[in-house]
């Protein structure tokens, strides 16, 4: 005989002395640490020898929201071998209790049906899971299992419900502190920023007549090419400098209607990869959006510049430009590594970079924003599983 119980139930009613001092436990830990995982495990160690819980799963929604990964787990060395690192929505008892958003207890005595398969491979005879629900939002889910008992009574199952509750709060805390250090840091990148972008100016402003001065002084073809090019660089500089400025005080630059066929075409000119990269561009011509010129190309270049970064000495980076029924396509595709699975969710975070002190994060977050600020987007495709290289697509509106 077996039992599948859906929670919310009618109430929780008094706790015993024994769950009462198991949450007054678990209540100093949130209070003093605040770790979701550190807390998990505390609660698994109390209750391994109190309730003879000898299973716990914890998986948290991942920052896109497509899935969920573990993120701590107890029990025996084969059960922590067991347990998947991700889960898909409505897969097994965890996905299916975060897909409905209700706790599930389960009797496994019995039981033979696809749901249960996993925790009745641990070897568990009944098994609680609750999802973690913070304003209706889902953070993650978390459950107890018993290999050594058939049931649980309800005055635990009450108990798992509440540590749940506090798990949650220990989520959704550490979730607002990264969120708002995340801001301190990118306030005080601002700063930095427009500080540097002031101080940039002055000697830019002389760089730009000295060249001026050179072209003038200079008979040579090729070198009054090459100056004009320096010239339309140090152009460019100014107007980050200048963009950085406004966007620091609030300001944003006018879009206006530019041809990026042109735009592009005008940028490889002037682009000089490292590494000896060589870059193949196919550039659909006529192809014109509403946006900030500079932005465009500074959004180009980052792409261009973090593909030869990644890709191997010599080797090929492709430049694409399409329009499509109602957008304009723009696609680097370099032949490096590809972004590994665990780093995916965090491409586009700023300050993250898997470059170590070469890399500043700060690229592909600002050239998301600039993008979406004129009604575009930017995302990536990356399978170092199933072959090498990663493309970054940013999609723009067309010009009316």
């Amino acid at each position: 005989m077996h039992e599948t119980i859906e929670f919310p139930r009618t109430g929780i009613r008094p706790l015993d002395p024994l769950a009462f001092e198991v949450l007054s436990s678990t209540a100093r830990l949130l209070i003093q640490d605040g770790d979701p995982d550190t807390l998990c495990q505390a609660v698994f160690a109390i209750l391994r020898d109190s309730h003879s819980i000898d299973v716990y799963i914890h998986y948290l929604v991942t920052p896109d929201g497509t899935h969920l990964q573990l993120a701590s787990a107890g029990g025996s060395t084969e059960v922590r071998e067991a347990i998947g690192t991700s889960m898909d929505f409505g897969s097994a008892v965890c996905g299916t209790v975060a897909l409905r958003q209700k706790s599930l207890y389960l009797c496994l005595l019995g039981r033979t049906d696809a749901m249960t398969e996993s925790i009745r491979g641990f070897g568990t005879r009944c098994y609680a899971c609750y999802p973690l629900l913070a304003n209706g939002r889902l953070l993650g889910t978390l459950s107890f299992g018993s290999t050594a008992r058939d049931s649980f009574e309800q005055g635990e199952l009450d108990l798992f419900s509440l540590i749940a509750e506090q798990v949650t709060l220990a989520t959704e805390r550490r979730r607002q502190i990264g969120q708002l250090q995340e801001l301190e840091r990118l306030a005080a990148a601002g700063r930095m920023s427009a500080t540097l972008a002031h101080e940039i100016n002055n000697p830019l402003h002389c760089l730009q007549n000295y060249l001026e001065e050179l072209g003038d002084k200079v008979d040579s073809p090729d070198a009054k090419r090459l100056l004009e090019r320096a010239g339309r660089q140090v152009d460019e500089l100014a107007g980050i400098t200048h963009r950085t400025l406004q966007m620091f005080r609030g300001d944003h630059a006018t879009a206006v209607r530019c041809d990026l066929s042109s735009l592009a075409r005008e940028l490889l000119l002037d682009t000089r990869l490292p590494g000896n990269a060589r870059l193949v561009s196919s550039i659909e011509p006529g192809v014109s959006v509403v946006a900030v010129p500079g932005e465009l190309r500074q959004v180009i270049f980052n792409l261009l510049l973090n593909a030869a970064h990644f890709s191997p000495p010599g080797r090929e980076i492709r430049l694409e430009l399409r329009r499509a029924t109602t957008t304009a396509e723009i696609r680097v595709t370099d032949q490096g590594p590809g972004i590994p699975a665990a780093a995916r969710d965090r491409v586009f975070q700023p300050f993250f970079t898997t470059r170590g002190l070469e890399g500043t994060g700060i690229g592909l977050w600002a050239s998301r924003e600039m993008v979406r600020h004129i009604g575009g987007d930017m995302s990536f495709n990356s399978h170092p599983e199933l072959h090498p290289g990663t493309s970054f697509v940013v999609t723009l509106p067309l010009a009316a």
